[in-house]
């Protein structure tokens, strides 16, 4: 990994140090021992991922018109548990403000509402869905999602003027790699596979192995670290 700046392995080792104290102190010995006791061999088969697949009863509710779907009764049930009620169905232009914000990020223009707000077809919601899927504004907001998780930059955000010796000029392509693996809806075990190994696998093609740009991003510590170095990780 790039070298850190002067007492940096300091202050991760007196961090791991805190985390072993708070987690119990425990030695390599005693982890075992506690990882293989009976108690925590019951912990674990009790664990929701591990129990077998069950249909669960439909619960009850008070308010019959609200839920649309089986999984709307379990949630309105817990809400009135909690004394709660369900908000008031949103109206349209809500609703496709709503969806534009989650999907793509962006409000919609007017034109867009108004065509939402005056198709009375049944199927207006679904084709709007649809329509906001397929566009190219969906795989840029999906994918700042992800580049914010990876650390994308594009320098090292304290360059003066000309200096460009922290700039990284072919970032771009990584990023607009990930926008694109969204928009064509690139599984996402390929998603993580091509940008962890890409270029080791024997059929990634040339636009793919840009994916491996992911291993180059997060902090450089002013040095922009040996390429073998990068090639081993």
């Amino acid at each position: 990994m790039p070298i850190g700046p002067p007492n940096s392995w300091l202050t991760c080792f007196s961090a791991l140090l805190s985390l072993w104290l708070l987690s119990g102190g425990l030695d390599a010995e005693e982890s075992r021992a506690l990882d293989t006791s009976e108690e925590a061999s019951d912990d674990a088969s009790a664990f929701w991922s591990v129990k077998p697949v069950v249909e669960i009863k439909r619960p009850n509710v008070k308010a019959l018109d609200w839920p649309r779907q089986p999984m709307d009764f379990h949630v309105l049930a817990s809400m009135e548990a909690h004394g709660l009620t369900p908000a008031p169905q949103a109206d349209a232009r809500t609703l496709a403000r709503r969806l534009h914000y989650d999907l793509t990020g962006l409000p919609p223009s007017f034109h867009e509402l108004e065509a939402y707000v005056h198709d009375d077809s049944p199927d207006a919601y679904p084709r709007l869905v649809d329509r906001l899927l397929d566009s190219p504004r969906f795989g840029e907001r999906m994918a700042s999602l992800w580049l914010h998780l990876s650390r994308y930059a594009e320098d090292q955000a304290h360059q003066v003027g000309k200096d460009t010796k922290h700039f990284y000029p072919n970032a771009y392509r990584y990023r607009q790699w990930v926008i694109d693996a969204f928009n064509k809806d690139l599984p996402y075990s390929e998603f993580i596979r091509l940008q962890l190994a890409g270029d080791l696998l024997p059929a990634t093609s040339h636009d793919d192995l840009v994916a491996t740009g992911f291993l180059g991003l997060g902090h450089k510590f002013y040095n922009r670290g040996r390429l073998d170095v990068k090639a081993e990780e």
